[in-house]
């Protein structure tokens, strides 16, 4: 016998597709900015440090000795379309201007409080509904820096971190939210 996870409700319930990066997205009736075309696929993480208490005469893990010690979210975007705007938000602080034919960016050595994007959403297809699955982090900044990769016989594609930050004057409000259709079969 073969055993496997799938049900009569798999094909109603599976992720499929790239998804589209936007930035300052609010809702289906309001969905900021789409950030451009990408190539390679895209990820929402969301990762957390979990400290272990563990109490003497403790064997292992238990249950209620565990705390959320950290906790990071991130949207990896892969960008085929490369802008000014996926640039300047590559490098925090930088700053442009035209000069001639060119765009000029200047990076600079400060992290403005103008630099944070409200939030930045990953959307993507579930097989069974018309809604789109959201990913959102909230107050967030490109922190891992600007790489282009120029290859004979390949494209070009601008890899960007977008990171969420807790919010000093909230600091106990973690940065991102799921949205998942309602929709979908449970």
């Amino acid at each position: 016998m073969v055993r496997n996870g799938i049900s009569s409700k798999s094909p109603q319930r599976y992720a499929l597709g790239p998804g589209e990066i936007r930035l300052n997205y609010v809702d289906g009736d309001n969905p900021g900015t789409l950030f451009g075309a990408t190539m390679g696929g895209n990820s929402f993480i969301v990762e957390m440090e979990i400290r272990d208490t563990r109490p003497d005469g403790a064997r292992g893990k238990m249950k209620g000795f565990r705390n959320i010690d950290a906790i990071e979210a991130r949207i990896e975007a892969n960008m085929l379309e490369i802008s000014r705007e996926s640039l300047l938000r590559a490098l925090p602080g930088a700053s442009g201007e035209v000069e001639g034919d060119h765009f000029k960016i200047t990076p600079g050595l400060a992290i403005s409080a103008n630099s944070y994007l409200d939030n930045v959403a990953i959307l993507g297809n579930i097989s069974g509904s018309d809604t789109p699955f959201v990913g959102i982090i909230k107050n967030v900044l490109a922190d891992e820096g600007l790489e282009l990769a120029f290859q004979d016989r390949d494209d070009i594609v601008q890899p960007i971190t977008f990171s969420a930050h807790f919010d000093a004057a909230d600091a106990t409000t973690v940065p991102f939210e799921v949205r998942f259709p309602a929709d979908v079969v449970t």
